[in-house]
């Protein structure tokens, strides 16, 4: 989910970039939405790989110390191996679908199925549609109120947008 609330939060960012820069060319907007996209995913794959494997080595040393056993040919060995992977795809994948998400928009408009001013506010509402059901699976998750979760995560965005906006002069 943080790596999902990240992936949007970036893409709004460079949406709201562009737009501030009145960027009027949907190819730049994708080529850019890509580029972030690609990034995120590698960030979050690398960084979650390096170091849930560095924990989990560390876990099973103490564990074969105390145990005065070798492990690596165990089960736990195993999981020791394969759970810093399924965890590094699963970060990797995250950011890449709510980026997806916002920049289809403007591969419709490189398409001609919409115009620009179109996809930059359908861009912009299916990225706060996206953190509004991101804060609501956490509120859901937590136990909690599910719309306060869904509408402090639409704030955030909404309070991004304000001062990228602002501080764009528009």
């Amino acid at each position: 989910i943080i790596n999902a609330f990240d992936g949007a939060m970036v893409i709004l960012g460079v949406v709201l970039g562009a737009f501030v820069a009145g960027a009027r060319d949907p190819s730049m907007i994708v080529s850019a939405g890509l580029g972030g996209m690609l990034a995120m995913g590698i960030s979050g794959f690398a960084g979650v790989y390096i170091s849930e494997r560095a924990e989990r080595i560390k876990r099973l040393k103490d564990l074969e110390k105390a145990m005065l056993a070798d492990l690596g040919n165990s089960v736990i060995g195993d999981a020791t191996r394969f759970a810093p992977v399924a965890l590094a795809v699963i970060d990797g994948i995250a950011p890449a679908i709510p980026a997806f998400v916002a920049i289809l928009p403007f591969i419709l408009c490189l398409r001609g199925a919409m115009l620009i001013e179109q996809a930059y506010a359908l861009s912009i509402l299916l990225t706060l549609v996206l953190l509004f059901l991101l804060g609501a699976l956490l509120g859901r998750l937590s136990g909690e109120n599910v719309f306060i979760y869904g509408f402090v995560t639409t704030f955030v965005g909404l309070a991004t947008a304000a001062l990228i906006l602002g501080l764009g002069g528009n």
